[in-house]
């Protein structure tokens, strides 16, 4: 096995020559590698079903336990608090398949014993976790940022788009009902509506109604003249969507 974190070889074995005691040994006997992919559910406008978008893998966490023994362990050891301490991202490479694409870790956790009955031996707990530097997304993760980016935008401007359609297709139209003072529809008069759209002359139908169908922005003069009404005259105004008013009718 090979596990090194900047300069420190955790597996090693040191001696001064093949038949010389050995100065230092260092070994691990267990390594835990965890690490997450994320993965977020879109919704697909204007369809029932949704996709799965894979976000890209949260950086890996690995823990190490080791330990350390003979006269220069209490250096090595030293040397790791050391790495523990700065806080500072420090590079790492491994055989250990899980951990292959790490390449740069921070020493989160720390922890050291030494070994009761021999002050040269040492075990250690150390957790590190992957780092990017400047905040750098993981693998996938920037690239999957960027396509949800691209699909939020494309729904605004399709969003955008379509109301702006709807608006241009609004139709409106103008509509004026004649009741008399006790709520009675009042058909067969002849009511004139005077626009944009010129001057428009009609009868009530039998509901009471004379109607400019597709009626241009702007204001209208309504009037009937006749004697059991006397001179009414109203106005109203069409206005599109999002001025503040729609098409306006009046009664008398």
């Amino acid at each position: 096995m090979e596990v090194k974190l900047d300069d420190i070889d955790l597996v090693k074995r040191t001696q001064s020559s093949a038949t010389s005691p050995l100065s230092e040994v260092r070994t691990v006997y267990d390594v835990h590698v965890e690490g997450r992919r994320s993965i977020v559910e879109l919704k697909v406008p204007g369809s029932s079903g949704n996709v799965l978008q894979d976000m890209g893998r949260e950086p890996i966490t690995i823990l190490v336990k080791g330990e350390v023994w003979g006269p220069d362990a209490k250096t090595t050891i030293q040397a790791l608090r050391a790495k523990a301490d700065s806080g500072e991202s420090a590079p790492f490479s491994s055989d250990l398949l899980a951990a292959a694409s790490v390449s740069e870790v921070i020493v989160e956790e720390f922890e050291v014993d030494q070994l009761a009955g021999n002050p040269t031996r040492y075990r250690y707990l150390m957790l590190l976790r992957e780092y990017k530097e400047g905040g750098q997304a993981t693998e996938g993760e920037a690239a999957g940022t960027d396509e949800v980016q691209e699909r939020e935008a494309e729904e605004a401007s399709a969003e955008e788009a379509a109301a702006e359609a709807a608006k241009e297709g609004e139709v409106h139209d103008v509509r004026v009902q004649l009741r008399d003072h006790s709520g009675n529809l009042i058909p067969g008069v002849e009511v004139t509506i005077e626009g944009p759209d010129g001057t428009h002359k009609a009868k009530t139908d039998e509901e009471g109604y004379v109607v400019v169908k597709d009626a241009k922005e702007g204001k209208y003069d309504i009037s009937v003249s006749e004697d059991r009404f006397g001179d009414v005259k109203v106005q109203v105004e069409v206005k599109k969507k999002g001025d503040g008013a729609g098409t306006e009718g009046q009664g008398v």
